[in-house]
């Protein structure tokens, strides 16, 4: 949290210093986030890849945009992100069906870092493009998880979830901190601005290793990366800054 503060003051630093050809945006959307999931199975020596998503949600917060020269710039900013993720599956046991339920609820801080170009069409309209690092920062990953008898529709088991909780170990499910790689493109007209794009998650975020070593049938090491898809609209202020 010392970093996201410390970066978010030398934006705001970097805002008060600039002389000209600088944005603030304001503003939020949309975001479905997904993990592309590779499984190690140990005691065959063969993995297999899935994807999933692992919730939808929105994101919010302020960026500072600084044209360098003819178009080409830089992009700092601080978003907050939120989303949710629901999953349901039946299991039949002899003649009992189980029906098993799982929700949870993530939170983030991402700080992008981007390059940027912008091409303008007339003083009042731009398109946008950027890429670059992000930083993020996981706050919470929290949830429940249950088991419903369909004999008598209560609920015979319930566990909490926690992503980022300590076990005896001092190891988590999953590890806070992550860098990824941010695309995207924008449409800027009198001062509102369309965003679209994707960020691909570069570091490992399962900390479970290999998992039920204690039988070497089902033994398997589990990789996770995480990214998001991201749609939305803010405003920028200080447009008049560009046109003189």
């Amino acid at each position: 949290m010392k970093k996201t503060i410390a970066l978010s003051v030398l934006c705001a630093a970097l805002l008060c210093c600039a002389e000209a050809g600088a944005q603030l945006v304001i503003g939020g959307g949309f975001l479905n986030r997904n993990a592309n999931m590779k499984t190690t199975m140990a005691y065959q020596d063969s993995s297999y890849r899935t994807r999933m998503g692992v919730g939808k949600g929105y994101y919010g917060g302020v960026t500072f945009n600084y044209d360098i020269w003819k178009g080409v710039g830089v992009s700092l900013g601080t978003y907050f992100s939120y989303s949710k993720h629901e999953e349901h599956y039946t299991e039949a046991i002899g003649s009992w069906e189980y029906k098993y339920s799982a929700n949870y609820e993530q939170k983030e801080i991402d700080v992008p870092i981007l390059g940027t170009y912008r091409h303008e069409f007339f003083p009042e309209f731009y398109t946008w493009v950027y890429m670059g690092p992000e930083v993020r920062i996981g706050l919470s990953v929290l949830g429940n998880k249950q088991r419903v008898s369909s004999y008598d529709d209560v609920v015979d088991w319930e566990e909490p979830i926690d992503f980022y909780a300590k076990n005896e170990k001092g190891e988590s499910i999953w590890r806070k901190f992550d860098i990824g790689f941010m695309i995207g493109t924008g449409v800027q007209y009198y001062g509102v601005r369309f965003d679209m794009g994707y960020s691909f998650g570069l570091l490992e975020r399962s900390n479970e290793g290999i998992k039920n070593v204690l039988d070497v049938q089902k033994a398997r090491y589990e990789t996770v990366l995480v990214g998001h898809f991201f749609v939305g609209l803010s405003y920028s202020f200080l447009n008049d800054i560009y046109n003189k």
